[in-house]
């Protein structure tokens, strides 16, 4: 908060308040100590699929698009000045 205003009293009594009352330290526990995997639940007989040339197809296809539509306009636009 900028210095002065109003909102560091209300801020600092709710945060007293919840100490206080002990539910400052529950959810310090609940979101930041436990113990709980969350991978825990996966199957852990299954692979994950590895990744291999097939996988990045569409990648290498937009590349590929995109790098011929920049070589087309090139060479068109170097052709027309020489035309002109």
């Amino acid at each position: 908060f900028p210095k002065g205003s109003p909102l560091v009293q209300d801020i600092s009594s709710a945060i007293m308040r919840l100490r206080e009352e002990e539910k400052l330290q529950l959810m310090e526990n609940k979101w930041f100590r436990s113990t709980k995997s969350i991978f825990t639940d996966q199957d852990t007989r299954s692979n994950p699929s590895r990744l291999n040339l097939h996988s990045f197809g569409g990648l290498f296809l937009v590349t590929g698009i995109s790098s011929t539509s920049a070589l087309l306009l090139c060479l068109f636009q170097k052709t027309r000045a020489i035309i002109i």
